[in-house]
């Protein structure tokens, strides 16, 4: 599959064809590049974002950034999280910053 254009996703989402365009995903759910698939453009994510394939263009998310040992990316990742896994390509720089996601605790109690 080959789709051309901008994609906007409001939870989980798997990417295992071609894309060009930007990615957008405004769950805190995965967003994920399998082993087949290709993003020719930025992906910016207030989740956590896993590639196993690859990525031209820069990768943002609001949680943390995970590649995996078949990644492959050229572009800047930023995240609070980032894990580069042994056999992972990255040319670009990486940027940690604080999270813009606040953490719930459930245990706490209000009252």
């Amino acid at each position: 599959t080959r789709l051309k254009g901008d994609l906007t996703f409001v939870s989980n989402a798997q990417v295992h064809g071609v894309i060009e365009g930007s990615i957008a995903q405004s769950s805190l759910e995965n967003m994920q590049v399998g082993p087949t698939g290709w993003v020719y453009g930025s992906i910016d994510s207030r989740g956590p974002v896993i590639i196993e394939g690859r990525v031209d263009g820069n990768i943002t998310s609001d949680t943390s950034i995970r590649l995996m040992p078949t990644a492959t990316v050229s572009g800047a990742l930023k995240a609070p999280i980032v894990r580069v896994l042994p056999g992972a390509l990255v040319q670009g720089e990486i940027q940690m910053h604080a999270s813009k996601v606040r953490a719930v605790n459930p245990r706490r109690s209000v009252g």
